[in-house]
């Protein structure tokens, strides 16, 4: 009878593990969340990435092309093993850009064979508005078919959504 009573608490202390106590505490939360724990919550093509963003973080898989002029900064491709992957900004001239120069933004357009390439929590592009919700957590405020993240040190995760339920992009955004 003890046994039984044992093995039935055990149960419920494993269940109790698994249905609160798994995943919950990687879920965005303003007040914790700092642009650091928001880059360390991201994937692209496999490798975690780490703040600052830099193309020598990546690894050697990684390379900038197509350097230009935007605004006030400059952007480059992020090429992975050849394939652009998505665009970095930087807040210098084109021709100051390198492998070591942080990236003040992440813009992710993917097209249907990159859907899974950048995730977030586990969510990708090939995900719903609805699934970011629930593997990264309520937004901060979400404006028709946006879903904006923002941290309490003012970087900001975009989920844009497209026709139906498709990701059209995400942006990350961690200028200082």
């Amino acid at each position: 009878m003890r046994i039984k009573s044992i093995a039935g608490l055990m149960l419920a202390a494993i269940l109790t593990v698994n249905l609160f106590g798994c995943g919950s505490g990687n879920k965005f939360d303003r007040e914790k969340w700092t642009k650091e724990t928001l880059i360390n919550s991201i994937t692209l093509c496999g490798e975690k990435l780490s703040y600052p963003v830099t193309a020598e973080s990546l690894g050697g898989s990684f390379t900038l092309t197509n350097k230009q002029t935007n605004g006030e900064g400059a952007t480059a491709d992020l090429q992975h093993n050849g394939s652009k992957v998505c665009v970095l900004r930087f807040e210098c001239a084109p021709d100051q850009i390198n492998d070591k120069s942080e990236a003040s933004r992440l813009i992710f357009v993917p097209d249907e064979s990159q859907k899974e390439v950048l995730s977030i929590n586990g969510f990708t592009a090939k995900d719903s508005l609805k699934d970011a919700k629930s593997k990264i957590g309520e937004p901060t405020e979400e404006k028709g078919a946006t879903l904006y993240y923002k941290t309490s040190d003012n970087g900001r995760l975009e989920i844009v959504g497209g026709a139906g339920e498709d990701i059209f992009a995400i942006n990350l955004y961690f200028e200082n």
